[in-house]
């Protein structure tokens, strides 16, 4: 019995690590760039450790570029990846456009 519970004790420790580890964000911001659109974001999966990886082409950015590229990863999406051994791997992945340069692109 002290065997159960102890399994349970450390179920429930390993599983409140990974719902407290809370947001982590990636942002890509060049310096010098202004955005010209609002912020734009599409759910993603990684499937098969990184086999098929999604593929972003955002057509709210007309050939400007990007301003950010933000990657959000939640808990919940976490938990998901251990509990699919790594097979499942999602992530918001948020973005804005940038400006027109003025002079010709100088």
């Amino acid at each position: 019995m002290d065997a159960r519970i102890e399994t349970i004790r450390r179920s429930a420790a390993l599983a409140l690590l990974v719902l407290a580890g809370g947001c982590a964000h990636f942002r890509v911001a060049p310096e010098n760039v202004s955005s010209a659109t609002l912020q734009e974001e599409r759910h993603v999966r990684i499937a098969g450790w990184g086999v098929q990886e999604p593929l972003i082409t955002p057509t709210n950015c007309q050939g400007l570029g990007m301003a950010t590229v933000m990657i959000t990863i939640r808990p919940r999406d976490t938990f998901i990846a251990i509990a699919t051994l790594g097979i499942v791997r999602p992530a918001v992945v948020e973005w804005t456009c940038a400006k027109e340069r003025n002079g010709g692109g100088q």
